[in-house]
C-alpha cells in the first residue's frame, strides 16, 4: 500500500493517520550534520585568511615563518583544494548510494583535519608546492561531504520540512566560515601565530569525527533509538514505507534530464560567485580597503553570519508559501534562486565602485550580498531532492563535479587579472565576471528548471528492463502531482 499525503503534515501509513511531529531524532541528526559541515567548511576556508597572515611581511610575530608568495602563487594555492574536491565528486555520490553517507562523513572529517594539521609543516618543508599537496588531499576528503549530506537529507527530511531541514544543515557552512574567519584573525595575531589556525582545526576535526561515528545513522530505519511514530512519519512522507529494494543508479535518465542540467548550470554560477567571496574578499579587504589582520577576520565573517541568519528566514518563507499552496514547488525554487543570485550579482557590481576609504559601506554591501546568497539553499540546492530523493547524493555529486570544474578557475582567473592587487579597477573586472556568471546561470534555471519528481526515482522504473507499465505510469503521475501541491 502506497502512503498518501493528506493536508500539510498528515500521512496515512497502513491505515493509521500520523500528524506532523515536533522535535525528534531527525532534528538531532540535522544538528550533528550542521556541526560537521561547519567544521569541514572552517577547515576548507581557513587558508583564505591564513594565507594573508602567512605572507604578511609586517607580521609582528617574529617566531613564525613568513613566505614571499606573489598573488598568482597564492591563488594557485587557494584553488588547489578544488582539484581534489572535484576529483572526488562522482565516486563520492556512488559510494554514498552504495554504502550510506555515515562512513563517508566520518572519514571526510577525519582526513580533512589531518590535512589541516599538516599545512604548517608542509609549508616549511615543501614551500607553496607542499601546501598545494596538503590542500589537494584535503579537497579530496571534503569532496565526499555534500554528496553524503544530500543522501542523508533524501532519507531524513520529510517533504513539508525539506526547506527548513536543508537550510539548517547547510547553514553549517556559514557558521563554520564565521567562526573560522573570526578565530583565524585572532589566532594569527597570537603568540603561536598563523600555524595555530591549522593545528586547532585539525584537533577539532579529529574529535568530531568520532562523535559522528557514534551518533549518526544513515536512515530512520537504521537508527537505534528513534520512535516508531517518528520513523513512520518520515518514511511515509518520503514514500519509503515497505520499499526495501536497493535501486541501481539510473545514469542515463539523470544525465539526459533538462531539469537536472538546469540545476548543474545554476550550481556553476552560484559556486563561482561564492568562491569569489570566499577566496578573494579577505585579500580585497586587506589590500584595497587597508584592514589589519584582526579587523579583516571580523569584516570577512560578518557577511557569512548574515547569510546564516537569512538561510533560516528564506527556508521558513519557502516552506510556508509551498505548504499553504501560495505557489508550486517549482515556482518557489525559481523565485528563491533568483533572489539568491541576482541580488548578489548587483551587490558585486556595487562593491566594485565603493570608495576605498569607506570600509563601513563596503562591509554593508558585502553583508547584503551574502545574506541574499543564502536563498539558493532553498533554490537549486534543495531542488535536487525534489527531483530524486532516492538519488539525491548522486545528483549532488554530478552537479558538484561540473560546478567545481568551473570554480577551480575562479581564483586562477582572479590571479591573472590582478597584476596589482591594490588596484580597485582590476578588482572591478573580477567582480563583474562573477556577477555575469550569477545572472546568466540563474536565467537558464528559470527557463528550464522543474521540481517534478523524475520517473527514475521510483522502483516502478526498473521493472521490465526499465520499462513502465500503464498502471505504474499513472501511479507516477499521481505521485508527482501530489508532491507539488
Amino acid at each position: 500500500m502506497n502512503p498518501s499525503r493528506k493536508g500539510d503534515c498528515e500521512y496515512n501509513v497502513i491505515g493509521t493517520t500520523l500528524p506532523g511531529l515536533g522535535l525528534g531524532t531527525r532534528h538531532v541528526q540535522a544538528l550533528l550534520l550542521f556541526v560537521g559541515l561547519a567544521i569541514s567548511e572552517a577547515a576548507g576556508v581557513s587558508l583564505s585568511l591564513g594565507i594573508v597572515a602567512m605572507t604578511d611581511m609586517y607580521n609582528t610575530n617574529a617566531d613564525v615563518e613568513i613566505f614571499t608568495w606573489d598573488k598568482q602563487t597564492q591563488d594557485i594555492i587557494l584553488s588547489s583544494v578544488l582539484w581534489g574536491y572535484t576529483l572526488m565528486q562522482l565516486p563520492a555520490g556512488q559510494l554514498a548510494h552504495m554504502y550510506g553517507g555515515k562512513n563517508l562523513l566520518v572519514w571526510a572529517t577525519l582526513l580533512s583535519g589531518v590535512a589541516s594539521a599538516l599545512i604548517p609543516w608542509s609549508a616549511h618543508v615543501g614551500g607553496w608546492q607542499g601546501v598545494c599537496v596538503c590542500r589537494v588531499f584535503q579537497g579530496f576528503a571534503q569532496g565526499a561531504f555534500l554528496p553524503a549530506l544530500h543522501t542523508f537529507l533524501g532519507k531524513w527530511a520529510p517533504v513539508n520540512e525539506r526547506s527548513r531541514f536543508g537550510a539548517c544543515v547547510y547553514g553549517g557552512a556559514q557558521v563554520g566560515t564565521v567562526i573560522c574567519m573570526t578565530m583565524c584573525g585572532f589566532l594569527a595575531s597570537s603568540t603561536y601565530g598563523w600555524p595555530a589556525i591549522f593545528y586547532s582545526l585539525g584537533l577539532v576535526s579529529v574529535v568530531f569525527a568520532s562523535i559522528l561515528y557514534l551518533f549518526v545513522a544513515d536512515s530512520p530505519a537504521q537508527h537505534k533509538s528513534i520512535s516508531i511514530e517518528e520513523k513512520l512519519y518520515i518514511q511515509s512522507s518520503l514514500g519509503q514505507v515497505n520499499v526495501k529494494e536497493s535501486l541501481r543508479i539510473p545514469w542515463k535518465a539523470i544525465l539526459t534530464s533538462i531539469p537536472v542540467w538546469s540545476i548543474v548550470v545554476a550550481h556553476i554560477g552560484c559556486f563561482w560567485g561564492y568562491a569569489t567571496f570566499l577566496a578573494e574578499i579577505p585579500s580585497y579587504i586587506h589590500k584595497v580597503l587597508g584592514a589589519n589582520i584582526q579587523e579583516n577576520g571580523v569584516y570577512s565573517a560578518l557577511p557569512y553570519f548574515a547569510m546564516w541568519i537569512m538561510g533560516f528566514i528564506f527556508s521558513l518563507i519557502s516552506d510556508y508559501c509551498i505548504n499553504k499552496q501560495h505557489c508550486t514547488i517549482t515556482t518557489g525554487r525559481k523565485v528563491a534562486n533568483t533572489i539568491g543570485t541576482w541580488i548578489p550579482a548587483l551587490g558585486m557590481i556595487c562593491l566594485s565602485y565603493v570608495p576605498t576609504n569607506n570600509i563601513a559601506l563596503a562591509v554593508t554591501v558585502l553583508i547584503i550580498t551574502n545574506a541574499s546568497l543564502a536563498s539558493t539553499f532553498v533554490g537549486f540546492s534543495i531542488n535536487m531532492i525534489d527531483l530524486t530523493p532516492n538519488f539525491a547524493g548522486t545528483l549532488m555529486s554530478v552537479s558538484c563535479f561540473f560546478a567545481n570544474l568551473f570554480t577551480i578557475m575562479t581564483p586562477i582567473t582572479a590571479g591573472l587579472i590582478l597584476t596589482d592587487d591594490t588596484d580597485q579597477s582590476q578588482w572591478r573586472i573580477v567582480f563583474f565576471i562573477a556577477a555575469g556568471m550569477l545572472f546568466f546561470t540563474n536565467l537558464f534555471f528559470i527557463l528550464f528548471g522543474s521540481a517534478d519528481m523524475l520517473p527514475c526515482n521510483e522502483p516502478h522504473y526498473f521493472r521490465s528492463e526499465n520499462s513502465i507499465t500503464p498502471d505504474d505510469s499513472a501511479d507516477l503521475k499521481k505521485s508527482e502531482t501530489e508532491s507539488n501541491r
